[in-house]
């Protein structure tokens, strides 16, 4: 039976098949392979996938295969809840055109290709859209080159994401053109030219490949041989910045090495804002000029736990005390992507990293966000270093708009051979801190205690050790020169002590942009315990402070601010003690959101006239002015910059420093200081 059903379904191959059989094969006539019908139409779009920046416009092309009636498509975007407005809009030939209006950046949109011939065939690509590029970043934003060294740059386009991030490279100068200017490649690595061009600069600038307007640029410094003026920087530098990014309050401190010759070999960076807390390390490079003003440019190589990003990368810098042509300090100001920081630079002794050194009494004064968000905290104290040890510990301390607490504390602290040290200081909800080392008689410090929001509380500020006790009331007699910030305020001013108790103040505040000038009365006192806290009594309110040495000391006020004062060592002043060549800087940030830092410098003729640059917001800002100082060391101070005046009051310690802030009407209540 089964070979009789194998023969019946032989016979039957060539008819209808048979039961059992392979159903899926084609009858053979006349020895010919089976025949199949046409393929079927297949339509693909190109380009496959695209980033298209609001404002402009992209081709796509639709290849169509085996429609013998050669239809064509007809084109589409199937993208749900979109609309012209969002999604932009494709004509007939494939052109889609995304309005500038566009304001976020939207991913994986469809454009769509349909056969006229069999709608049921249908190409697709997809596309994203971009903002539209607010800005470029070049870093580094300096360089000094010396001889045909290749250095790399890299270009970052703003807003970030959603920004396409394609820039093209030029190189340009005002004493070169073309290759006389070097060199820079599609991937931003730039060669020197042979012959060095007069003035030895050149611009690198990047520009936005789909914004053409918008570009960014860094300045390049080239030399044969290096700039004797980067000698002014050479050996370990500490730095202590604050100052505000996209995120909120933001704080950094560590240590530079420069070698004399524009590079920085080597440093360490800790920074605090509200995604964390971070531990950096780096390299760099940085160029003074011969007026004394210069650049600073760190490039990151890790951020732990975080990315190079992380870090705080430019500076430009106001350098003073400049001894045998060495400075000794300097005022920083940075603008970097959407950070804005101001602090200071001071030379290191590394023979004081030890812990042999650091002993003694030291007086405090910190000050950055409160937990409140948008007022200030901050903490003045003493404490008493004892072989890692901090007893004697006390502090005032004011978070937000809570009067100041009295608090005793102890703590410890370990310190490495870097000169960098780790500290408890339990004086509230602050306990962790970083400290580096600049001298036996220096220690700066930051809060390292995690943040978890914007209203985070964070403090930073120098400590110093004590010097010319133990205090009493007679350790204040005498003329000072006072400054405070905080909470929108800014004061300075001049406080007479008598030796006994009594006091007198004259101050010129800048409180919410608005400016005043006042004569105040008052009492004081200074603990018997001979460690220097005391306190001002002004208008039945109280003000903790803490000497440091007769006369200078650290305060916070009774109005919710923090500063220092010192004493006037010139008992006599006149517009002929104000000459030379002096710096100029904003302090750090204690709780200003909207303050511009700056660094340059000041140049009086000792007749009442002065001119200076100065470098913020823009860049290399020349200015001229006038002064008047008078005899109690207050002094009135008018530049006009660009044509626009900004008025002053500054008082002067001495011929070498004096701090002032603004008294227009509208601006911001930064303190400046003259130093030179």
């Amino acid at each position: 039976m089964k070979q009789l059903s194998f023969l019946m379904c032989v016979a039957m191959i060539f008819m209808a098949g048979c039961a059992g059989s392979n159903s899926s094969l084609s009858p053979v006539i006349n020895n010919q392979p089976p025949t199949s019908s046409a393929p079927g139409i297949t339509v693909t779009v190109s380009p496959a996938s695209t980033v298209i920046q609001a404002g402009t416009s992209r081709q796509f092309t639709a290849t169509v295969v085996n429609d013998p009636s050669n239809k064509g498509v007809t084109w589409s975007l199937p993208n749900a809840s979109c609309t012209a407005i969002t999604c932009g809009t494709i004509d007939a030939s494939g052109k889609l055109t995304v309005p500038g209006t566009v304001s976020v950046p939207l991913i994986n949109l469809v454009v769509q290709a349909t056969s006229v011939a069999d709608p049921t065939k249908t190409g697709a690509a997809s596309y994203s859209i971009s903002l539209a590029a607010a800005g470029v970043s070049v870093s580094p934003v300096v360089a000094n080159i010396v001889g045909q060294n290749a250095i790399q740059f890299a270009a970052t386009v703003s807003p970030g994401f959603g920004a396409k991030q394609e820039v093209v490279w030029s190189v340009s100068g005002t004493g070169c053109s073309g290759v006389g200017c070097g060199a820079i490649n599609s991937a931003g690595v730039y060669t020197p030219p042979v012959v060095t061009p007069s003035p030895p600069m050149v611009t690198v600038t990047a520009t936005a490949t789909a914004s053409p307007g918008v570009s960014g640029s860094a300045s390049v410094r080239l030399s044969s041989s290096p700039d004797p003026n980067n000698g002014k920087l050479n050996g370990q530098y500490a730095f202590l910045l604050s100052g505000f990014d996209g995120d909120g309050y933001l704080q950094a401190i560590g240590t530079l090495s420069a070698d004399g010759k524009g590079n920085i070999t080597s440093g360490t960076e800790d920074f605090s804002e509200v995604l964390g807390v971070a531990a950096c390390s780096f390299t760099g490079a940085y160029s003074v000029g011969s007026d004394n003003r210069g650049s600073i440019t760190l490039n990151v190589s890790s951020c732990s736990p975080f990315g190079p990003g992380f870090s705080i990368a430019n500076f430009t810098v106001a350098l003073n005390h400049i001894e045998a042509g060495l400075a000794a300090q300097g005022r920083l100001s940075g603008f970097y992507k959407d950070e804005v920081t101001t602090g200071t630079l001071v030379k290191r002794d590394p023979a004081s990293f030890s812990d042999a050194a650091i002993q003694g009494n030291y007086a405090f004064g910190f000050a950055g966000m409160g937990s409140e968000g948008s007022y200030l905290s901050a903490a003045v104290g003493r404490f008493t270093a004892d072989h890692g040890s901090l007893v004697s510990g006390e502090a005032d301390v004011i978070d937000g708009i809570a009067p100041a607490t009295h608090r005793l504390f102890t703590g410890g602290y370990t310190l490495d051979a870097n000169g960098r040290g780790l500290a408890t200081m339990p004086i509230g909800s602050t306990s962790y801190f970083v400290f580096y080392v600049t001298s036996a008689n220096q220690l700066l410090f930051m809060e390292l205690d995690s943040r978890g929001n914007s209203s985070s509380p964070a403090i930073s500020g120098v400590a110093l050790r004590q010097s010319g006790g133990p205090f009493s009331s007679k350790s204040l007699n005498g003329a000072s020169v006072l400054n405070l910030s905080g909470n929108g305020s800014g004061v300075v001013g001049q406080e007479t002590f008598d030796g006994n108790g009594g006091l007198s103040a004259v101050i010129d505040e800048n409180n919410s942009a608005t400016a005043s000038h006042s004569s105040l009365t008052g009492t004081y006192s200074v603990d018997s315990d001979g460690l220097g806290r005391g306190s001002v009594i002004m208008g039945g309110k109280v003000s903790p402070l803490y000497l440091v040495s007769p006369g200078k000391g650290f305060i916070l006020d009774n109005s919710f601010r923090s500063g220092f004062f010192e004493p006037q060592t010139t008992t006599a002043f006149n517009n002929s003690l104000f000459s030379g060549e002096y710096s100029q800087g904003t302090l750090l940030l204690p709780l200003d959101f909207a303050g511009l830092p700056r660094s340059g410098i000041l140049i009086p003729d000792g007749a009442g006239k002065l001119r200076g640059t100065a470098d913020g917001a823009t860049s290399n800002q020349n200015f001229g002015g006038t002064y008047s100082i008078g005899k109690n060391g207050r002094a009135s101070l008018t530049l006009t910059p660009d044509g626009e005046s900004a008025n002053m009051v500054f008082y002067f310690a001495s011929e070498f420093k004096s701090v002032g802030i603004r008294i227009d009407p509208g601006t911001d209540p930064q303190i400046l200081v003259i130093e030179k």
